[in-house]
């Protein structure tokens, strides 16, 4: 967070599930309601370490089943918006997803 307020972030897109909600607000955190959006701005640079080597493209049915086993929830409705951005590990042992994002990288 500390980052983000040093390079003038001042609002981020939190997800996470109600019991998380407490932890957050003492944490400064401040609801501002849902919204999920897509947009575009310049591609930063990442830092080296930090690139998508040792990913491959994945199936959504990747990112709903592991988003549910973190979280809990269904999201699936959400998740699909994102279909063609799912990312998963190359090689055998396959365990996460991520969304890529438009400037690269991604949770």
């Amino acid at each position: 967070m500390e980052c983000l307020l040093e390079a003038g972030v001042e609002t981020v897109l939190l997800t996470a599930t109600d019991l998380g909600g407490p932890v957050y607000d003492r944490l400064g955190f401040v609801d501002e309601g849902i919204s999920y959006g897509i947009w575009e701005r310049e591609r930063p640079q990442l830092p080296a370490g930090k690139n998508a080597d040792g990913v491959q493209p994945g199936a959504i049915e990747d990112a709903v089943a592991y988003d549910a086993k973190a979280t809990g929830e269904d999201r699936r409705e959400f998740l699909e918006l994102f279909a063609n951005r799912v990312r998963v590990p190359r090689g055998p042992e396959q365990s996460g997803y991520r969304i890529a994002l438009p400037w690269g990288a991604g949770p």
